[in-house]
């Protein structure tokens, strides 16, 4: 029997090549921009703030849906909501001291009288960010705040034990970029 002229391609491979896709585009993005101001990491956690608070009331209630009411509402918007927000305004509010470059020892052979060294931090490039099902939301947006306050791009794998909250999350994050390319 002749082999057949058409070969179906599983879903995870077109997933994969979706995926790779996205990989590639953030990765040219990336070394396009190149050293990411201070101004433009403060202006991406103040969207992921003003995207988080907007939408929170919706993310608590896809929590709720997933767990199918078994967690608090109240419990689950200080953990999911509310202190996270308090983490970006404080990564927010502390970025310019973390980015400055960091005193060093000089060693030899170039610790000639006058020498310096320092420490430069630079962002790594695209990071990979895996939302755990227990706290969908809340753990990623953890990540994504120190993701974006060093200057990194992200893509977020949200977890497929909670379809509603990964769902509401990707709506609402995916609210950074298109805000990003409407200014």
């Amino acid at each position: 029997m002749a082999p057949s002229s058409i070969t179906r391609i599983a879903p995870e491979h077109d997933e994969t090549a979706r995926l790779q896709a996205v990989l590639r585009k953030q990765q040219a993005a990336f070394a396009a921009e190149g050293p990411v101001a201070l101004a433009t990491r403060i202006d991406r956690i103040n969207r992921l703030i003003q995207l988080t608070a907007e939408n929170g009331t919706a993310i608590v209630e896809a929590l709720r849906a997933d767990f199918v009411g078994a967690r608090s509402a109240h419990g689950t918007m200080l953990t999911e909501i509310v202190s996270k927000v308090q983490g970006m305004e404080y990564a927010r509010d502390h970025l310019a001291a973390w980015m400055k470059p960091e005193s060093c020892q000089t060693n030899a052979p170039f610790n000639s009288p006058g020498a310096t060294s320092e420490v430069i931090f630079q962002p790594k490039g695209v990071v990979g960010i895996i939302s755990p099902w227990n706290m969908a939301f809340g753990l990623a947006v953890a990540q994504l705040t120190s993701v974006l306050a060093a200057g990194n791009r992200a893509m977020i794998k949200p977890s497929e034990f909670a379809p509603q909250t990964s769902a509401c999350s990707s709506s609402c994050l995916d609210g950074i970029s298109t805000r990003a390319k409407s200014r």
